[in-house]
């Protein structure tokens, strides 16, 4: 799927996991009818369900940004929604997180680890 996106959001894409990830948040894929979705939230190796508060969905060429509005996740790391990842999308995130301390209670791992990969749930 990637031979459809730029090299350079690409890249600010694995930049975006990256962060999240260093954060102790994971990342999954799930197949929806309109195509596929990355989902960023917590999803521990042995859960069918995950809580997510940020969503990557892929166009055609773009890959567009959303997070959930619900009041579980008040406190959450912020990140953008429904915006097109772009070139100043990680840099945005990370000025406006600089005082972010600590994960909601819905978001925060059973052990502190690093976020988990969507290849983690293939095992």
């Amino acid at each position: 799927m990637s031979h459809n996106y730029a090299r350079s959001t690409l890249r600010d894409l694995y930049g975006i996991i990256e962060y999240y990830r260093s954060l102790s948040l994971d990342w999954w894929f799930i197949n929806l009818e309109q195509g596929l979705q990355l989902r960023c939230g917590r999803r521990e190796l042995d859960e069918e369900k995950g809580h997510p508060f940020l969503f990557a969905t892929f166009l055609k060429r773009d890959i567009m940004l959303r997070r959930t509005i619900c009041t579980d996740y008040l406190g959450a790391p912020f990140c953008p929604d429904n915006q097109l990842l772009g070139p100043n999308t990680l840099a945005n995130i990370h000025r406006r997180n600089q005082s972010h301390t600590e994960l909601p209670d819905i978001l925060r791992p059973r052990t502190s680890r690093p976020g988990h990969l969507p290849d983690d749930y293939r095992k």
